[in-house]
């Protein structure tokens, strides 16, 4: 058996590996990793079910669902990790056109992991979606931008070693203070 003092995941960690990261962490272990959240490419979500509603009165989904950073920070307290910190950044590409984006998006493995999904998109589906893409989101110049919300985490595995928090009410410091501590000059009417 392994057991590792940190484990990196970098848009590739996937809900469910938690409890086996922590598993394998030394106690005080870190987990650091980043993955997609919720409002990635929405532009590609909104286009495509739009233009399979309008086509077959209905929607399947064809990517791969994505996490809130709620959901994120509660799968990962319910791993037993700690001192979980969360942040988050959006990332722009742009592409020529709809085709071109669809075959980026299947090279990331981001196309569609349920299995019981349609694996094909019908043509006329398609050929909708490139033009409410187009009509929705293009850039001045025709080109079709794509959004990507990244999740980045870093959560530490308990141990007797770490710092505990002071009970409530012991501080000695107020937050109202805090300007004080860093030479800011008092406001006006405080």
């Amino acid at each position: 058996m392994f057991d590792y003092d940190k484990e990196a995941a970098s848009c590739v960690y996937h809900t469910g590996c938690d409890a086996n990261v922590e598993r394998v962490l030394v106690p005080d272990g870190v987990f650091i990793g980043s993955m997609f959240s919720t409002e990635t490419i929405y532009q590609l979500r909104v286009s495509l079910q739009q233009a399979e509603l309008e086509r077959t009165g209905g929607i399947a989904p064809h990517i791969s669902p994505f996490v809130t950073p709620s959901d994120l920070g509660s799968l990962l307290n319910g791993a037993r990790f700690c001192m979980i910190t969360l942040d988050s950044e959006e990332i722009t590409i742009t592409y020529p056109d709809l085709y071109f984006l669809l075959r980026d998006i299947q090279g990331m493995a981001e196309n569609g992991c349920l299995s019981a999904a349609p694996n094909l998109l019908r043509r006329d589906v398609l050929t909708g979606a490139a033009a409410i893409y187009q009509d929705l989101y293009a850039n001045p110049d025709s080109s079709l931008p794509l959004s990507f919300n990244i999740l980045y985490f870093i959560a530490w595995k308990q141990s007797a070693v770490q710092g505990k928090p002071k009970p409530r009410g012991s501080q000695d410091a107020s937050i109202a203070d805090l300007g004080k501590m860093f030479g800011e000059p008092p406001k006006e009417g405080s």
